[in-house]
């Protein structure tokens, strides 16, 4: 009799015989899957008005104390933050709001993110505005900010530094996009 690997029991037996020869190759062991990571990208927008300034310096656009869990921008998060790897800012843009004005007073403008027992740090920046700009996008260095957010109260100010007085009342809105990598099956 012929050994037929095409009828059932012959493909049978050669499913038995590949798996035993995979686990003897592995010397029987298996790995614990690696979990997986999902992107969660979500906005925060914030529209605000600057205060004129007849001094030049440092002149703070906005300052905002967000609660992570009840900003409608966060409740993403909250059925997954313990299992949240990171959280990186993937781009920073302020716009001037009010008619016929520009970032032309400003030479620079930065992002801080601040949150109780963990350091200052600066996650935005641009120092190099463009002349005429009515909207800028801030370099955005790869920070880690999982820490801030797990904290649920943590602080964001967006200032400029100018070089001439500012006499005006300015409506600008900053919009902030996240990424978050949660992860699944760990």
């Amino acid at each position: 009799m012929r050994f037929n690997f095409f009828s059932k029991s012959g493909f049978l037996s050669a499913c038995l015989l590949g798996s035993v020869l995979l686990i003897t190759a592995c010397g029987g062991k298996t790995e614990d899957p690696k979990p997986l990571h999902i992107p969660i990208k979500f906005p925060y927008n914030k529209t605000f008005t600057v205060d004129s300034s007849y001094l030049p310096g440092v002149q703070i656009f906005f300052e905002d104390t967000v609660n992570s869990t009840t900003r409608s921008e966060f409740k993403v998060l909250e059925t997954v933050i313990d299992q949240l790897d990171t959280i990186t800012i993937e781009k920073i843009t302020v716009d001037m709001v009010t008619p016929n004005t520009t970032f032309d007073a400003y030479t620079s403008v930065n992002v801080i993110i601040a949150a109780e027992g963990l350091p200052t740090i600066e996650i935005a920046r641009n120092n190099n505005l463009p002349r005429n700009a009515t909207s800028v996008t801030l370099q955005v260095p790869r920070h880690d900010i999982l820490a801030y957010i797990r904290k649920n109260n943590f602080y964001i100010n967006v200032s400029g530094v100018s070089i001439v007085p500012t006499p005006v009342r300015l409506d600008m809105k900053a919009e902030m996009k996240f990424r978050a990598l949660a992860r699944v099956g760990s």
